[in-house]
């Protein structure tokens, strides 16, 4: 059982996030990132089915 987040000021960092959502925004590439282009999406839920997100990959932090 896992608590949700629900305060916008915190992220959630891995290699690989997973996105649960109802409605999921085209691909949008972020300018200035270097040769491997990171890409950013928005994701939408409902009042009884909201988004969700949860990291499969954690970050390695040397």
């Amino acid at each position: 059982m896992t608590t949700p987040i629900d305060d916008p000021k915190f992220h959630l960092v891995g290699r690989k996030l997973v996105l649960i959502a109802r409605d999921i925004s085209d691909k949008e590439t972020i300018s200035g990132s270097g040769t491997h282009r990171t890409q950013r999406v928005f994701g939408r839920g409902t009042k009884t089915s909201p988004a969700r997100c949860y990291i499969e990959i954690p970050a390695v932090i040397k």
